[in-house]
């Protein structure tokens, strides 16, 4: 049997931003009763002309997967079609248009503003679910439902617990009713809200009573990643040093308590805005 001179249909199924930011994932169905050599993807970014971005090879597959890396869409948004020649090699079918829905953030009176736009490329869709997480968790807390129309959400700092570090937002489109098997989720692009950080530290502490006996700094939008912090004494000998958050100085060296007197503290860290900083000063053990 011969091939027909055009495909009946070339149609993107899904476009979804990966999770870590730096990629978007692509899936196109063909018509394989139609051989060709290749598909022609055309990509745009924003409000910009559509240009030819990248040929894909046949393969004889129905279901094509395809990972664009070279975006940024933190800034970007992006928008594809695919398409294949006829069989003269001049005419060209073109499939749908498909965009992720792409999120941005702006923080006025201490309220997070989550804008996002329309998933393009499905009939429907069902909703459109704003997910939240913090910096050091794995794990996206759903926060709200979106109607088709609702494309802003008010986030209130005040009442997110545990605000001490970067805040993440992402949201996921939820296809409607299709013909197909299956509806889909396609994720868009995450948003984070941080801040310049700020590090606490007592001026005194005294290790051998019940309370205030722990040397600690306490801090807000600090990377855990990099983090150091270091006690000397007036020798310069290290007595102490930690590269984790949560831990803080006893006021012992190699077992046993230090003598009473004046320490100097260093902590080297990361902001969450990424600025790196070093904080030094003295801390005073009382015996």
């Amino acid at each position: 049997m011969s091939s027909p001179d055009t495909a009946e249909y070339i149609y993107i199924r899904l476009a979804t931003v990966a999770e870590d930011n730096g990629s978007i994932d692509l899936t196109f169905l063909v018509d394989t009763n139609f051989e060709t050599t290749e598909y022609l993807l055309y990509r745009k970014e924003n409000s910009k002309s559509y240009y030819l971005y990248d040929k894909i090879p046949y393969s004889g597959k129905s279901t094509i997967q395809y990972t664009d890396d070279n975006v940024d869409v933190k800034y970007n948004r992006y928008f594809y079609r695919l398409a294949v020649k006829d069989g003269c090699g001049v005419r060209e079918k073109r499939s749908n248009e498909a965009s992720p829905v792409y999120l941005t953030l702006k923080t006025e009176d201490n309220v997070n503003i989550i804008c996002r736009t329309n998933y393009i490329g499905w009939d429907t869709v069902e909703s459109y679910n704003l997910f939240r997480r913090h910096e050091s968790s794995d794990e996206w807390e759903q926060i709200a439902v979106l109607g088709w129309n609702e494309y802003y959400y008010s986030d209130h700092l005040s009442a997110i617990p545990h605000l001490t570090e970067s805040i993440y937002y992402r949201v996921d489109a939820v296809e409607g009713p299709t013909v197909f098997s299956e509806s889909l989720v396609s994720n868009s692009n995450y948003v984070v809200y941080t801040r310049k950080g700020e590090i606490w530290l007592p001026t005194a502490f005294t290790p051998q009573s019940d309370i205030n006996n722990v040397f600690k700094p306490y801090s807000t939008f600090i990377k855990s990643e990099g983090y150091t912090f270091q006690i000397y004494n007036r020798m310069g000998l290290k007595v102490f040093e930690t590269t984790d958050l949560t831990q803080g100085w006893d006021g012992t060296f190699k077992g046993n308590y230090v003598q009473q007197g004046a320490y100097v503290y260093v902590i080297y860290c990361t902001f969450s805005d990424g600025t790196s900083h070093v904080q030094k000063g003295t801390v005073v053990v009382v015996n």
